[in-house]
Formats: C-alpha cells, structure tokens, sequence
C-alpha cells in the first residue's frame, strides 16, 4: 500500500527556533512504533518565513522546505500540490487564507471554537485573549480545540475576512477557561491538548474514516465517518446529530 503523501502548511515564527511544534508533533507521530500516523509521509513543509522555525524543523527532519511569499493565490497552492504530489494538505498553525484546493483532502486545527474565533486575525494568541475577555464577561466558560476541513467562504472569494477557519467541523475538544488564567497559561494548555489530538483525528482522515461530503449544488456541507469512530468521536462532536455514518 503506498503511504499518503501529507504536505503541511505551518507558518511558524521568524526565528529558527520559533514556532512550527505542530510539525514536531506531526513527524513525531510518523516515526512512533506503532505509527500514530500510520502509512503516511509529510512529502514538503510550508512556509512564508524562510529561515524561520518550520524551516529549521524541516531541515531537520530532512523534509523538503517551500517558502511560500504573498499573495497567497489559488495557482500556487495548487501548484505545490502537484510539485510533491500531494494526497492531503493539513495547516498546523497556517495563519493565512487558503484557497484553491479540494475541500475533501484539507484540513485545518484552530486553537479556539471557530464560530465565534474564527475570522481573519484570530490566531495563535490573539484567539486567546479574545476567548479570555469573553470569559470575563461572563459569555462563556471554555474554548475548544477544533478541526474541520477547509473550504472557502464566500467561494468567490470576495471577502476574505469571513473565509477564515470554515468548513464541517469534525473534532471539537473542549478546554475549561479558569479564573487565574493568562493569555500565555491557556495557550499553552490549549497547545497540549492540540498537540494530543491532531495526529490521532488527522489519521482518522488520511485513512478515510472521516469524510467531507457536500450536495451536488455545493450549498449543504457536510461531515461523514465510519461508525466506529464516531463512537468514539461523539462526545467531541459540535453536532453529532448531522454527522452521516458510512460502512
């Protein structure tokens, strides 16, 4: 069986020692015995900071660096797809707007519930002094790890402040907000969790167990698994109940 070839869009930090721990944790996930990851190789990291944390984790790992420089167009996400033959795309930690690919073989994971932390801005930090203000307005008691698939929205393109984190969710794990916490002790307890999950609901998909479904005329998107994982999935599940089941 050949292996899935995953492409991994990480932006990372400017600095080389910066950012990019979801790579780590991908490739990590990769190379565990038995594989976390399994039947799968990261064929080229992506980047728009060369020099920066995701390149110096890529050389490495001795895995193949793009740097990727604004705008960031359709024709050339599509063309480092088919540079490295890529079965799958996966941002970890993507921070800029994605467009131009399949919706069913791309995924993101956003370190804030995406309805209400999910447009253009919302990353990385700044998603969690929002979640903090709201939770000391009384709005809410927790944040969420999430996963979804990647779609744009609106698919013409034309806003894309409102085309940021969309797309069938199919994980949501919650992380309880407590009253002693800072900007940076949430990201990192929000990061943990991020860090425990993502290899294991990504394989889920790479191995077609989690499936992006949608109507012939586009409108209604959707979430299909196998039952098994979604008994194991449920109580992780925003809307369970629109979850279709597959053999």
């Amino acid at each position: 069986m050949e292996k899935k070839r995953l492409l991994v869009l990480a932006t990372g930090g400017r600095g080389e020692n910066e950012g990019a721990s979801g790579l780590q944790i991908l490739h990590e996930a990769i190379r565990a015995n038995p594989p976390i990851l399994e039947n799968t190789e990261i064929v080229a990291v992506v980047s728009k900071y060369q020099g920066g944390g995701a390149e110096t984790k890529a050389d490495r790992f001795l895995i193949p660096f793009e740097q990727m420089i604004p705008p960031f167009t359709a024709e050339k996400y599509q063309a480092l797809v088919k540079k490295y033959d890529a079965d799958h795309v996966t941002c970890s930690g993507w921070v800029d707007y994605v467009c131009g690919l399949d919706p069913r073989d791309t995924t993101n994971i956003h370190p804030g519930p995406t309805r209400s932390f999910g447009e253009l801005g919302f990353y990385g930090k700044s998603v969690h002094k929002a979640v903090l203000e709201a939770y000391k307005r009384g709005e809410i008691i927790q944040t969420f790890v999430t996963m979804h698939f990647v779609i744009e929205d609106p698919e013409d393109g034309t806003d894309r402040k409102k085309g940021y984190d969309k797309g069938p969710e199919f994980f949501a794990r919650p992380v309880i907000v407590r009253e002693d916490d800072t900007v940076d002790i949430l990201a990192k307890r929000v990061n943990t969790v991020e860090h425990a999950f993502q290899p294991f609901i990504l394989n889920f998909v790479l191995q077609g167990k989690i499936i992006y479904r949608e109507s012939e005329d586009g409108k209604n998107k959707r979430v299909a698994m196998t039952s098994d994982v979604f008994k194991i999935l449920k109580p992780f599940l925003p809307n369970p109940e629109k979850i279709q089941l597959v053999s």
